[in-house]
């Protein structure tokens, strides 16, 4: 399969104090149980300034239930698939994704069919986010850059590529 989303990564910029960051990551890929897959929180940032709220903020009530296994920064490995969560409400953006080798080749990696349509990144994260576990970074440590020539800028696009993605991809998972 081809991955024209390893050859598009531009369209969004993240900024992040990598020394911190990926010391955050390293720490829950060396945890027991060790993560296939790593997301963490993050902030908007337009014209150079953070928003005040992070992602993680609006997470629902009793979202993330009983954090399977608590670890250092305020970190966590959730060790059930969160499949069935990121459905109900997203807070895993690609920008804070990283990715075991051996769970992109089980996935195999980008879908095609799903690229320009505004959901590429979030089909992939769903089918990563069929197994478990998962490491999350509990603080907002990466900056998202948004402006007006951002491909994801457009929010009307992004939700029907949304809608598409989960049109095709559930009743997939119920056979």
């Amino acid at each position: 399969m081809s991955n024209s989303g390893r050859r598009r990564i531009s369209a969004i910029m993240p900024t992040f104090n990598p020394d911190t960051a990926l010391a955050r990551v390293r720490g829950l890929l060396n945890a027991d149980p060790e993560p296939r897959f790593v997301f963490g929180n993050f902030r908007l940032v337009r014209d150079g300034i953070w928003d005040t709220r992070a992602k993680f903020d609006d997470v629902p009530a009793g979202y993330w239930g009983e954090r399977d296994a608590p670890k250092a920064h305020g970190d966590w490995i959730v060790t059930s698939p969160l499949y069935e969560k990121l459905l109900e409400f997203q807070p895993a953006f690609h920008s804070t994704l990283v990715v075991s080798r051996a769970l992109f080749d089980t996935v195999g990696g980008y879908n095609p069919r799903f690229a320009r349509t505004g959901s590429e990144d979030f089909e992939f994260i769903l089918r990563c986010a069929s197994y478990g576990p998962a490491g999350v970074v509990a603080n907002a440590l990466v900056g998202i850059r948004r402006h007006e020539s951002n491909f994801s800028a457009d929010q009307l696009r992004n939700l029907l590529g949304e809608a598409k993605t989960t049109r095709l991809l559930i009743p997939s998972r119920l056979r």
